[in-house]
């Protein structure tokens, strides 16, 4: 626990290099990261841009079992996005297992973001589908998207 609230103090103060470094540190101690240590160090891989970083925690979820996880799979779909990498970010969101509203605002905002408008309106058709209810920033991130068209 005091490891996560280091690199989520460092990650929050945006020294995210520093959140980076306890991370590596906790892996070589052997001290395992949770759901919210990965929610904390991929933002920090999101606020530098860093892909390598991110698929190096993505790797790390995966062998722990949390790459599954909405917490986990949220942040990656997320990270992957301002990454600029759709293609992972859509991948993962597949994987999550019981998605959430926000699972599914992640990956249409993702989408958005990076010129993927149809991709947007597709995953928003598998929502409607599932029944599961758009709210304000699904609306929000469908915009976006349309200014992209």
């Amino acid at each position: 626990a005091v490891w996560t609230a280091l690199l989520s103090g460092y990650s929050l103060n945006k020294k995210h290099e520093d959140a980076l470094s306890v991370f590596s540190e906790m892996l070589r101690n052997s001290i395992l990261p949770n759901q919210s240590t990965f929610a904390s160090g991929l933002n920090s891989c999101s606020a530098l841009g860093s892909l390598d970083w991110g698929k190096e925690m993505h790797g790390v979820a995966v062998k722990l079992g949390l790459g599954t996880d909405a917490f986990v799979g949220n942040s990656l779909v997320v990270m992957y996005s301002d990454c600029g990498n759709a293609n992972d970010a859509v991948l993962v969101f597949t994987e999550i297992l019981k998605k959430s509203i926000v699972s599914w605002n992640s990956i249409i905002v993702g989408c958005a973001q990076h010129g993927h408008a149809k991709w947007a309106f597709v995953i928003l058709g598998q929502m409607i589908r599932l029944n599961i209810e758009p709210d304000e920033i699904t609306f929000t991130g469908l915009l976006s998207a349309c200014s992209h068209c």
